[in-house]
């Protein structure tokens, strides 16, 4: 039965439908050709019904006449794949000629209720149409209804005399009849959700698959294992809300004597956000020992930076030449990936390990916290708008000593915007709580402090964002 239903439904798929037809169309067409096909079995049968048991009556000629014009719409139909013609041909056939017959066998009783084959009408209109258009075909039948409630002594008085077997028979093909039409469509146009299901779910499949290879990429973006700085303790905690994540941070040594700290927040989330993480951290991780202006400009775009005055630059740069690659690599993304309208929020630091000196440039992140055993002794405020928003931006170079036992504490907003199962925000005043509270702990105690305290918080709620978090404590020497 099964495999019949199949079998039928792709001949009515390569018959019935255009190549050009989405499924959805597809579906439509076959399933009204279905429908179609019923009514006009049904008519047949009901024809040669009437014709055997009343003679050559106007009831026969009008169930007919319904076999013949929606007959000729289904051929121009399978001719011409005009789905319009033949749906409102159908509907508007399938809604009078019922009532006609009805008429004319003498109103409701002596009919058996033929007009219940007209509520197919609005019935088929909120499959294939709208509800709008549903509710205008059903009004068109309680019209006719009313009138034929109104007029049914009237059109009594046409009726056959038949005996209560036939009109029996009458009532249960007329009850049974669209019953069956309506289970018959249904199940075909079930058939082919289901197979719209298999393909969503195979192509579903198929996707998750590649996002966990995305993902797994992007985990090695991430530091496997942080660096040891020498008089640091350094930890690091990252969540991400989907597959793949648009939040990222790095450790990594630039010699001599130094380390460099990045966490950052793409804008948006996803497979987009992932890919540009992706660029980001490359360009900061292969640009910040190197002089990158003659390998990073396009053809016709030259970028410039404060060091290419010097021709003879070495390979190790001053800090301060680190940091203004991120001048160089704005201009980069402004004007190369500008069209996507995507933007970086980064914290860049470079760390001088003898003298506890922190230079950094922060664009537009989450200013950063620096603790000491009192609490929050100070914040980092951005120096310049976010990376990629907007070209030949000047970034302005702050600097702070970081003292021994020291935190400096850096987030993404996935942590002040985190949502709790109530739509509250986690917020910047409950983070500076949970920092408050480990006051003189150590970098990993306070990151696991805040993440007990935010997930307590989030409990049962799905994450709405990425959450990266990045602690450093200077150690007494």
């Amino acid at each position: 039965m099964k495999n019949s239903i199949y079998s039928l439904w792709h001949y009515l798929e390569s018959t019935c439908t255009l190549e050009t037809d989405a499924p959805e169309e597809q579906r439509r067409k076959i399933t009204l050709v279905v429908i179609t096909c019923l009514c006009v079995g049904a008519s047949i049968i009901w024809g040669t019904i009437y014709y055997a048991i009343l003679g050559p009556v106007i009831t026969t000629f009008i169930t007919y006449g319904f076999t013949v014009v929606v007959g000729i719409s289904l051929l121009i139909f399978f001719v011409t794949k005009r789905f319009n013609l033949l749906l409102y041909v159908f509907f508007f056939m399938i809604l009078w000629n019922p009532i006609a017959m009805q008429w004319s066998l003498g109103g409701f009783a002596a009919s058996g209720v033929l007009m219940t084959w007209s509520f197919l009408a609005p019935f088929c209109s909120l499959m294939f149409q709208n509800i709008r258009k549903a509710l205008w075909w059903l009004s068109i039948y309680v019209i006719f209804l009313v009138i034929s409630l109104y007029f049914d002594d009237y059109f009594s008085q046409w009726a056959f005399p038949i005996s209560q077997k036939t009109s029996m028979l009458f009532f249960g093909m007329n009850i049974i009849g669209p019953l069956m039409v309506v289970f018959f469509s249904m199940m075909y146009f079930v058939n082919a959700l289901q197979k719209e299901k298999a393909k969503v779910s195979e192509i579903s499949d198929i996707l998750e698959k590649e996002l966990q290879k995305g993902r797994k990429v992007q985990e090695n973006f991430l530091p496997n294992t942080l660096p040891e700085v020498k008089g640091c303790e350094i930890e690091a905690y990252f969540h991400p809300a989907r597959q793949l994540s648009g939040d990222f941070y790095d450790v990594f040594l630039c010699p001599p004597g130094r380390a460099a700290f990045v966490i950052a927040d793409v804008s948006d989330k996803g497979v987009g956000s992932a890919l540009f993480m992706a660029l980001t951290r490359s360009l900061i991780r292969i640009f910040s020992g190197t002089n990158p202006s003659s390998i990073l400009s396009p053809p016709g775009i030259e970028f410039h930076s404060k060091f290419d005055k010097d021709p003879t630059l070495p390979k190790i740069l001053e800090t301060h030449e680190i940091l203004h690659t991120i001048t160089l690599i704005n201009d980069y993304l402004a004007v190369e990936h500008g069209d996507e309208g995507m933007f970086v929020t980064l914290f860049f630091g470079v760390y001088e390990i003898s003298s506890g000196s922190l230079s950094y440039i922060n664009c537009g992140h989450e200013p950063l916290l620096i603790l000491d055993e009192d609490g929050i002794k100070n914040t980092l405020k951005p120096t310049g708008p976010a990376l990629g928003a907007i070209a030949e931006v000047e970034y302005q170079i702050a600097e702070i000593i970081l003292e021994p036992r020291d935190i400096f504490l850096g987030f993404t907003d996935g942590v002040t915007e985190a949502c709790s199962s109530t739509n509250n925000l986690f917020t910047k005043k409950r983070l500076e709580q949970s920092v408050e509270g480990a006051a003189g702990a150590s970098a990993t105690r306070l990151v696991e402090m805040i993440r007990q305290d935010l997930f307590s918080f989030i409990d049962n709620a799905p994450q709405s964002d990425d959450i990266t978090i990045l602690a450093v404590k200077r150690e007494e020497s």
